[in-house]
């Protein structure tokens, strides 16, 4: 179902059964997606969303898929008393949302909030977007060579999700990523933007990856395509701290 969070002209959606919904999804959203811009347009001319890490500017190019260099994120002290929020050094915000496979939706629920212990690797991507196809496979290796320790989320949007499931059927039915379905924010508007990928600071591009560390801190924002190197080198540092 849908909601309207008091106040707020975002409705988010909450898997549950019927008005049951998932009070560690609801209470995160309410908790934090009062600050978090609402711009309806998916590829807009204009992203404001200037992310700063620590002292490194990271900037997001304005158009979906495509990407532009920007100066590496750099791991904060843990912190594990942090303010939620989607910023390096913040507790990452949790959100419910349903895994899929190659056979389509799954009914089984996954909340990066719930996955203390473990690496998470959080990637927003789509079956539309290039520069997301072709970094997807240096996150499968990711997740093979560090199952033990580290968690991959692949986070699709709900723009094409009915492409979604051919896609890991025809190239990674037997990856150790899990996939999941953003929501979008409007259930009236099939390319407004998603909840999750709101929450976590998302502009007007993709692909981005989020990266938490075990105690549920975020450690790294990259606003735009990575490389498999990138992502072995943040999670190797995470080992040597």
């Amino acid at each position: 179902g849908w909601r309207l969070l008091d106040g707020q002209t975002i409705k988010v959606r909450a898997i549950g059964d019927g008005d049951n919904y998932s009070t560690s999804a609801w209470s995160n959203a309410v908790t934090y997606i009062a600050g978090v811009s609402t711009d309806t347009s998916i590829g807009g001319t204009t992203d404001t969303s200037d992310v700063t890490t620590d002292s490194s500017d990271v900037t997001t190019d304005t158009s979906i898929g495509d990407t532009t260099d920007s100066s590496d994120t750099e791991n904060p002290p843990k912190d594990e008393n942090s303010a939620v929020g989607n910023q390096v050094g913040n507790t990452c915000p949790g959100y419910d949302m349903e895994i899929f496979d190659e056979n389509g939706l799954t009914g089984e629920i996954f909340n990066p909030a719930n996955n203390s212990g473990k690496i998470t690797i959080i990637n927003f991507w789509g079956t539309w977007c290039s520069g997301c196809i072709e970094e997807l496979t240096f996150f499968d290796r990711i997740a093979t060579e560090y199952k033990d320790s580290v968690t991959v989320v692949a986070v699709h949007t709900h723009v094409l999700f009915d492409t979604a499931a051919n896609y890991v059927n025809t190239y990674y039915k037997d990856s150790d990523m899990i996939f999941v379905k953003d929501y979008p924010c409007d259930s009236d508007n099939q390319y407004s933007d998603e909840v999750y990928f709101k929450l976590l600071g998302g502009g007007s591009s993709y692909p981005i990856t989020i990266i938490v560390d075990e105690y549920g801190v975020i450690i790294s924002k990259i606003m735009r395509s990575t490389t498999y190197d990138e992502l072995k080198s943040i999670v190797n540092d995470q080992f040597i701290k």
